[in-house]
Parts: C-alpha cells; structure tokens; sequence
C-alpha cells in the first residue's frame, strides 16, 4: 500500500535551536505501515544542518525540501514519508545519524567533516555555481591607504560574510595567519559578521570597516553592480576553490529514494520544486562528485584544528598545514 503524505505541522524547539517539520495526525507523529525493516516503508529522514539557512526564512526552507521529498515518493510510487528536520548541533546530528535516526545531511562541508565516519563518501551532491563547484575567498581592503599585507591588519576592523557558501572562509584565513605567525583571526582582528553581501562589502566601500571577508563570486557580483566598488577595494589574499556544501547519505542507507533522487537530479532545473532546491543550494544546478573533490578541503580543515588543538600560542612559530588547491572533479 502506497503511503499518502499527511499534513505537516512546524515545531520550533526552546531557544530557536531545532526546528522540525514532522507528518502529523492528531498531533502525534504518524508511523510507517508495512514491514518495518524493509528500507523502502521506513519514512525517509533527511537532516539539515542549521547553517544552511543562515539569513533565510528556516521555515520556507524546510518546507521547499519537503516539498520536493514529497513530489518524488508519489510520482515514483516510493513508500517513504520526507520529514526533514533541522539541527543546530552536529553533536545531535552525529547520534542521530549512529542511531539512524537521519538518513541523509545537507549540510557545510567543516560539518560533512565532524560528520564523516557516518556519511558515505562517495555519491555526494554538490552544487555547480557559475560552471563550477568551487568557491574561493578574498580578503579585500580599500585601494586607499587600507592594508598592504596581513599584518597591517592588526587590531583592524574585519567585516566577514556569512552563509552556507562561505563555510571555509574562516579556516582559510585562520591557517594563512598562522603561516603569516600572526595571531588566531578573532584575537588578531575585531569581527563583525554580516548576513548579507553588500553589507560586508560595503562597510569597507564607506570606511566603516578596514577590511572584508567575501566570496570572489560575490565581489564580482558587487562590482558588476557599482563599478566603483572595483576602483575603491582591492583584493589582499585570495584563497583555492572548496567545495563548500554537500548533501551526503548515511552510510548503510539503501532505500529506493536514495537512487531516486541521484537518478532524477538532471532533471531538478525541469520542474519548480526541483529549483527551489537548486536555489536552496546557492547554485545554479547539483551535480553527483565524491569525497576526492572535497580533499582540498579537508586540507585546510585540518589545518585549522591543529591550530586549535596547539593552543592560541603554540603553532605560531611554524608553519601551518596546506591551504588547499583546486583540482578536477573526479
């Protein structure tokens, strides 16, 4: 017997910190039907992670992934009921992926990082942003007078972008202090994290900030839009390309909605569920890569918690792991 999708109702946990969309009946949540260890009966349980909607409505968001969960267990007579569930603690997200109590993460790639003895490593789906899956960070200051190098910076004012997109902005710049034998981001500069581009990028334009952290993608962006945001900042270091979100299933996980919707991604720009995922991801299609893709990655994550394992002092005096460097997809 073919599930049926019940309504579903919005949970919100005390202090913003989870927030559910479970199918309901009565106000109880709804079991499966049918045998019970067949994979293909057991609701389907995607995770998302809580920085994934940073600056969106978490609400919208989730709901759109339901949605498009839902459209592909009717259309492919999948008995599997989509509940996605948002967390803000990989800590939690970890012991529901060892119970599998979540079947598949969407989330940055430094929490596919904490996550990775529970993901599977290959069959990940990234998305592809101005025909590319990379995305490289600038450190940009003014053309007047602002910083010639990292260590004119100290005790500056730094404006940093947030978002899912930027994930490894902050390990980047992290490791290239400690290469530099500068002291750790936060200690070394006064942060301020802005939600929105244009805020960031701005608040150097105006001389409210000394410096930002931003997306090469998006400062090109700002600069198509104000060309004098191009003769007013430069760019003082640029990182390599990462791979900076990814949808990864549970290892073990083997229900018929998994190849569903690896088969079915060349046709997500088709359909308007299917878009809103794709916006979802900041991207401009979702394309099928392994974990070889996110080595560079994993590089300057590494990097980084070495750094915070050596203590604020120790690890100065030599230098840091790799940065990273882009390569092709496998």
């Amino acid at each position: 017997m073919k599930l049926t999708r019940p309504s579903f109702i919005a949970c919100v946990g005390h202090a913003g910190l989870v927030l559910a969309l479970w199918p309901c009946q009565g106000g109880a949540p709804e079991a499966a039907v049918g045998n019970p260890q067949s994979p293909d009966v057991i609701p389907f349980r995607l995770a998302v992670t809580e920085a994934m909607v940073r600056g969106v409505n978490a609400n919208d968001a989730v709901a759109s992934l339901r949605v498009w969960l839902g459209t592909l267990a009717d259309v492919h007579e999948v008995h599997a009921l989509p509940a996605p569930r948002l967390y803000a603690d990989t800590a939690d997200l970890a012991e529901a992926l060892r119970r599998e109590e979540a079947d598949a993460v969407i989330g940055t790639t430094p929490e596919y990082w904490k996550l990775r003895e529970y993901l599977e490593p290959d069959e990940l789906i990234v998305g592809l942003a101005g025909g590319s899956v990379w995305e490289d960070y600038l450190l940009v200051v003014s053309a007047r007078g602002g910083a010639a190098g990292l260590s004119q910076l100290r005790g500056r004012r730094l404006a940093c972008w947030r978002g899912p997109r930027m994930s490894l902005a902050e390990p980047w710049l992290e490791v290239e202090l400690a290469r530099a034998k500068l002291p750790p981001l936060r200690e070394f500069l006064s942060v301020t994290d802005y939600d929105k581009l244009s805020g960031a990028v701005l608040s150097v334009f105006f001389g409210r900030t000394d410096a930002c952290l931003v997306s090469r993608r998006g400062f090109e962006t700002m600069k198509e839009l104000n060309p004098q945001v191009g003769a007013r900042l430069v760019v003082l270091r640029s990182s390599p390309g990462y791979v900076p979100v990814v949808f990864a299933f549970r290892k073990g996980y083997v229900g018929r909605l998994r190849q569903t919707i690896l088969e079915k991604l060349p046709e997500m720009e088709t359909s308007p569920e299917g878009r809103q995922i794709i916006l979802f991801f900041q991207a401009d299609a979702l394309i099928v890569t392994n974990a070889k893709s996110l080595e560079p990655a994993f590089e300057v994550l590494g990097a980084a918690e070495a750094l915070r394992a050596s203590g604020p002092a120790a690890g100065r005096e030599q230098e840091a792991g790799p940065t990273g460097t882009a390569s092709q997809l496998p």
